[in-house]
């Protein structure tokens, strides 16, 4: 445990926003659950290149970064490492998966030297026992975890810390104001509008917070690509192998012993979707040779 002073407290408090079920305890006693799970997070500070979990680890702590960045990346077919993700300050990751002792899907280290603060999955499940509320979102959170486990969905469990971002798009609206005004920007209608509809997005957080949303979801849905990919290219182990063969083996068993209870009629009346290109070949042949004689 660390001293904690009044800055320490809100930052940590504005980080519990972008935390689904944290963000709806809004009332003054539920603002103090909050501040109950403030006090039981640990800090820790990790040097440039220090991991702090790894694909296939189990990882039960939730992160909240207070300052410096960390990477969050997988590698690909041939080795290359792949970033996901770079998280600076109020940016939270694991707030759903740290519950479920879910294997990571993904790797995660320290881009710089960063300090980040961290809650177990123990001494949340402890303080959930004590608040009806928080204990209920706990087990939403729970099922829907073991939901995905099921489903075989990987999750990207993250947030963007909304300060951090908007930080960044300020100054890269900045810079490209100036690009574009080296370049005579102020005589291009397009260049005026796309500064227009920066300043605007920007400056409107729910629409900034969506598009921020919409764009956690891509990185999700180039993540699901790439660990589909990385499991058709996993070899079997030997015992897989075999079973795979095996039922293989039975399926071709099956479909010849369906093809000799066929008669001609009955293989013209199916529709040709519902047959093999091997069995569509042999009822071309069988036309031609009909057609011959």
């Amino acid at each position: 445990m660390v001293a904690y002073d009044d800055d320490l407290q809100v930052f940590l408090l504005q980080s519990f926003s972008a935390v689904d079920y944290l963000r709806v305890l809004q009332d003054n006693e539920q603002k103090q659950i909050l501040m109950n799970v403030a006090f039981c997070m640990e800090a820790e500070k990790l040097e440039t290149d220090d991991l702090i979990f790894l694909t296939e680890d189990n990882y039960n702590k939730m992160i909240i970064v207070l300052d410096g960045c960390l990477e969050l990346y997988t590698e690909m077919d041939n080795g290359t490492h792949y970033p996901i993700e770079f998280l600076g300050s109020g940016s939270v990751i694991n707030a759903h998966q740290f519950m479920v002792d879910r294997k990571s899907t993904v790797s995660c280290r320290c881009a710089k030297p960063t300090t980040f603060y961290t809650l177990s999955a123990e001494k949340f499940f402890e303080i959930a026992s004590e608040h009806a509320i928080l204990s209920s979102v706990r087990n939403e959170v729970y099922q829907a975890g073991l939901e995905q486990i099921e489903n075989q969905t990987h999750m990207l469990d993250y947030s963007i810390g909304f300060e951090s971002y908007k930080l960044q798009l300020i100054q890269n609206y900045q810079k490209k104001r100036q690009d574009y005004e080296t370049m005579g920007g102020d005589e291009r209608k397009d260049r005026r509008q796309t500064l227009s509809e920066m300043k605007r997005i920007i400056d409107n957080r729910e629409e900034l917070e969506k598009v921020l949303e919409d764009y956690i979801m891509f990185k999700q849905c180039v993540m699901e690509k790439i660990v589909k990919r990385r499991q058709e290219f996993v070899p079997p182990n030997l015992g897989e192998a075999i079973d795979k063969i095996k039922a293989h083996n039975e399926k071709e068993a099956e479909k010849n012993r369906l093809r000799a209870k066929m008669t001609i009629q009955d293989v013209f009346a199916k529709p040709s979707a519902e047959l093999s290109d091997q069995n569509n070949a042999n009822i071309q042949k069988f036309t031609l040779d009909m057609v011959k004689t």
